[in-house]
């Protein structure tokens, strides 16, 4: 939150937890649409179970222009 957020306007926020078992690339993912979609609307996190890093897979989608979503 910005610090020129009041403690209402956070409040008023939808929280969403997107949760994959790696965090490496679907919950990323989700959090980057619902940022881009949403962002000023909800306050959107990621998590995993595992520490898996970044699938190189996604990251090469990722960066295709039009592809996807940005990342989080």
């Amino acid at each position: 939150a910005s610090p020129s957020e009041s403690e209402s306007d956070r409040m008023a926020k939808l929280m969403i937890m997107s949760l994959c078992t790696g965090n490496s690339w679907r919950s990323q993912t989700a959090e980057g649409w619902a940022r881009a979609l949403y962002g000023e609307l909800i306050e959107q996190y990621s998590a995993g179970f595992e520490t898996h890093g970044m699938n190189p897979r996604a990251v090469h989608v990722r960066a295709e222009p039009g592809r996807c979503c940005p990342c989080p």
